[in-house]
């Protein structure tokens, strides 16, 4: 009987010791992956300029945007999300003319990876539908039209919770007469899930 207790004593101080070692001694290191490059669903705000080309430029001042994004990587590579994109423009008034903007797009991306894994350059390419709203002045004329982008831009990863992400895209909208022009964003990416 002795020994037995000794013997469950001995063990007791034994992983008593075990338990206080396992409480002082440092973590095991992590890999120096982001946050946010993990996450299979985003999305983010964005904000930026946008300038009007071709027969556009003659009515349509530089303008303004705002918009929500949201992304989901379709394989587990993460190399190439779909998403949508809403959002307002506003263009500045040129020869008594003003134009407003609500796009609806859907959008693929497809990512590529560079060597360090914070920074990620992506393309990207879709088709919307756009609310236009025209202002001649004493009137306006508002109208319902599809429309196209393609661009890209960078996304740079932060070991913290957020993402930044700059883009730069052409995009089209199928009026009468065609707006065309250049958008350059910039935005906060926030992961949803990992």
């Amino acid at each position: 009987m002795k020994r037995c207790v000794a013997l469950v004593v001995t063990m007791l101080i034994l992983v008593g010791a075990q338990v206080a070692g396992a409480q002082t001694s440092t973590p095991p290191s992590t890999p120096d992956r982001p946050l946010t490059a993990g996450a299979m669903r985003y999305g983010g705000i964005l904000g930026g300029a946008l300038l009007p080309t071709g027969d556009f430029s003659d009515f349509g001042g530089t303008g303004w945007t705002i918009g929500i994004i949201g992304y989901q990587f379709i394989n587990s590579m993460r190399k190439i999300a779909v998403g949508s994109e809403v959002g307002y423009e506003a263009f500045g008034k040129e020869a008594g003319v003003s134009v407003s903007n609500f796009p609806v797009n859907g959008v693929v991306k497809i990512l590529f990876r560079l060597e360090t894994q914070k920074l990620r350059i992506f393309a990207m390419g879709g088709l919307g539908f756009n609310y236009t709203r025209t202002d001649f002045g004493k009137y306006d004329e508002t109208d319902y039209n599809f429309g196209t982008l393609a661009g890209g831009g960078v996304e740079l990863h932060t070991n913290g919770a957020v993402a930044l992400m700059g883009d730069i895209g052409y995009r089209w909208v199928f009026a009468n007469p065609d707006l065309s022009y250049v958008s350059l964003r910039a935005g906060l990416l926030i992961p949803f899930t990992r």
